[in-house]
Formats: structure tokens, sequence, C-alpha cells
């Protein structure tokens, strides 16, 4: 189950949309809510009774059971969310089968995007910056493509207009 998927099912089983779910540090579980923690500011309410209210409700579900073998409340207002061992394996089947084509997308040709990265003004020294601007914008160029948008590079040496005008005020 997906964070996404996650989302939407807490979502409709609480009426509230305004939570996230995000990865938490390890040892406290796969996936971790915030909602306990919204809805008790919103309602003045103690996001530990709330969370149990909620987990309890989550249990009747059979999405949940399935893809999680445990669901507990961690303070000040957190829920966390344990893979079942079974979806873990699965998981780990797709992981292997796919080797490294695992996690590539497929191909968004209707998505087109360019990345234009690595600009140096040619009137100054390159440095380290110019260097770190390089790799951030290949990265995410090489990241987006693998993703599978139709992705394009452009890089392009800047700042060329002051360099002539004063070459013509000169001459």
């Amino acid at each position: 189950m997906s964070k996404k998927e996650l989302h939407k099912i807490i979502a409709e089983t609480t009426g509230e949309d305004s939570f996230d779910i995000m990865y938490p540090p390890e040892g406290m579980g796969d996936l971790s809510c915030n909602i306990a923690f919204r809805l008790g500011k919103a309602r003045r309410a103690n996001p530990a009774d709330l969370a149990e209210e909620i987990i309890s409700n989550l249990k009747n579900i059979e999405e949940i059971n399935e893809a999680f073998s445990k669901i507990e409340f961690a303070k000040p207002g957190f829920i966390n969310f344990y893979y079942s061992p079974a979806v873990l394996a699965d998981n780990l089947k797709k992981i292997l089968k796919r080797g490294d084509d695992y996690g590539r997308g497929e191909t968004h040709k209707k998505d087109r995007i360019l990345i234009e990265y690595f600009q140096p003004n040619i009137a100054k020294p390159l440095h380290l910056g110019h260097l770190r601007t390089a790799i951030i914008g290949d990265s995410l160029f090489k990241i987006m493509e693998f993703a599978g948008y139709n992705i394009e590079s452009d890089t392009h040496i800047g700042d060329w207009g002051t360099q002539f005008g004063l070459l013509m005020y000169a001459y």
C-alpha cells in the first residue's frame, strides 16, 4: 500500500484531508501519519484518544489489515504503520524481478520538461558553485528521465550582452 492509498483510506475514515503521511525515524514504523496531532489541535482534544479511535476504525478495514501487521500511537500525535512481512516479501519479489528497472516509470509523452542548468558567466572565472549546479541539474535530469518523463536538458553560456556591449563601446 502506497502513501497515497493510505492517505485516501484515512481521509475517508476520518472525514479529514489535511494531514501528512511520511517516513518516520528508524524504529518508528514504515509509515507515519500526523492526523491525531492535527485533529487534536483543531478539536482541542487529546491526540492519544483520537489516535486510538482512528486506529480502531482502521483495523476494521480489510486492506489495512492485509498491508500492515501493526498500527500504533506515538507521542505527540502520530500513528505509525508497520508493513506486514507478506507485503515486504511481495515488494522484494518485484524488485528482484525488475532488477535495475525497478522504480522506472512509464514514459509520459505529453509531459515535456526542459531542465536548464550550469550557466557560467563568461566574464568571471568558474568556481565550485558552478560545479554544484552542474551536479544538481544533471542529477535532476537523470532522475526525471528514469521516472519516465520526456525530458531535455540545456546548458549555455550566459551574460554575453554586457561583454559585447563593452566591446562595441570600446570600438
